[in-house]
């Protein structure tokens, strides 16, 4: 709502206040391409062609021994990426 000053009464802003860990610290400027990059050196750094672990959708995927590990950046809005690891 117009009007409002210093976040009073901003529902949005009270409940990442109330939040037990507080509120959201300032999230990295990184693009997700910078992301990928970063996955990409580290299953390089294993000897591994990152190209070859690439499936169709995008995924980065990584097998040691019995562990298996996917990883990859997925759009939660039009503003926001999540890098998500499995």
């Amino acid at each position: 709502m117009s009007g409002r000053v210093n976040g009073a009464g901003d529902r949005l802003r009270d409940l990442q206040l109330a939040r037990p860990g507080g509120a959201r610290p300032p999230q990295p400027s990184i693009s997700p391409a910078e992301v990928l990059g970063m996955i990409d050196r580290v299953i390089a750094s294993y000897g591994l062609d990152p190209r070859k672990s690439t499936d169709p959708q995008g995924w980065r995927r990584l097998s040691l021994g019995s562990a298996e590990c996917r990883a990859g950046v997925v759009p939660w809005s039009p503003t926001e990426r999540y890098l998500v690891v499995f």
